[in-house]
């Protein structure tokens, strides 16, 4: 039984076949300077005992961890896993966790303390690092650490995240009631939805990055292939990415536009797919789409002149620069 007050932060983690880690994970979380928090698990059908060793955690720790699990205990995925935790989270705040991962002691105190401090302030992120399956420290395509932003400071990051996702999830600590207002985690989306909840919560909010190590992502067979897939789905996830997003902030009637930010993001994302060798048929296919989802005919111009270069040749891009009028300074890429 949980006690009858309400812990200040809810700790989010799916679960899924992670026997062999997610006990490191759950000692992270217990191991928190910071006290006021509720761990919920939700068993995405594990078939491997990982259930079994959260239900130990749970008998032992009955008044801070919560476990839970799909109607007939189905295989439904880890965004919807995270979803149904998010559903019975009791916090003010939420913090997101995978079950192979871990968490520095410092981790929550730290952030808590930011978001105490700057109320205007939607989520606070940092660093991660990287570990191997028996937890040593490695580099990932050269890197110790991943994260970044405008250190120590509330900063608008939206349109870095049109171009990037700077924020690795399970360093995350937001508010319940932003997260509730800019809508759940996309359970349509295989990748890109941790990104694409983040921007829908920070086109107008200022988040907070502490340029601190505070979480270890471990990388192992299973999300190494995850992450492998993904890097060969990036074109479609890009562009799901892209649409959805669009779509989410014609709906609000965002009034400024962040014109700018899109055609920088935009012009990016197709010069990456044509140097690629992406075939003619599937750029136009996608530009086609992301215009007629575009809200403005100005918007549309720079991006279409753009591409018409690219698969038309430079002569008509060019063309259609001069007949408009297009002024590319315009479009530089903006600051975060």
């Amino acid at each position: 039984m949980m006690p009858a007050h309400s812990p200040k932060v809810s700790v989010i983690i799916p679960l899924y076949n992670a026997a062999p880690y997610i006990a490191a994970c759950l000692d992270s979380v217990l191991a928190q300077t910071f006290d006021g928090f509720e761990i919920i698990v939700a068993d995405d059908g594990s078939t491997d005992g990982s259930a079994e060793i959260v239900a130990r955690y749970h008998r032992l720790y009955p008044k801070k961890i919560v476990v839970l699990a799909h109607a007939d205990r189905a295989n439904r995925g880890i965004t919807a896993s995270r979803n149904l935790a998010i559903r019975q989270a009791r916090g003010e705040y939420l913090a997101f966790l995978d079950n192979d991962d871990l968490w520095l002691p410092e981790k929550l105190a730290k952030q808590v303390k930011v978001l105490e401090t700057h109320p205007q302030v939607a989520l606070v992120y940092a660093k991660m690092g990287f570990i191997d399956a028996k937890g040593q420290a490695l580099a990932m395509n050269g890197l110790r650490t991943f994260g970044d932003g405008a250190p120590n400071q509330p900063a608008q990051i939206f349109s870095r995240l049109l171009r990037k996702n700077p924020i690795p999830s399970l360093t995350v600590l937001t508010r319940k009631n932003c997260l509730e207002e800019a809508g759940a985690f996309d359970e349509t989306m295989q990748y890109n939805e941790d990104r694409f909840v983040w921007s829908k919560m920070l086109y107008n909010r200022p988040a907070y990055f502490i340029p601190e190590t505070m979480t270890l992502y471990r990388v192992h067979s299973t999300n190494f292939s995850r992450e492998l897939a993904k890097a060969r789905a990036y074109a479609g996830a890009e562009f799901q990415y892209f649409f959805k997003l669009i779509d989410f902030l014609q709906h609000r009637k965002i009034k400024p536009w962040p014109r700018s930010a899109f055609s920088v993001a935009l012009c990016q994302f197709f010069i990456r797919l044509w140097l690629w060798g992406t075939p003619r048929p599937q750029l136009l296919s996608y530009a086609r789409e992301l215009f007629e989802q575009s809200p403005f005919l100005k918007y549309r111009l720079p991006l279409f002149g753009l591409l018409v270069g690219l698969v038309g040749g430079p002569r008509l891009g060019a063309a259609i620069k001069r007949l408009y009028g297009i002024n590319w300074a315009e479009h530089a890429a903006p600051t975060a």
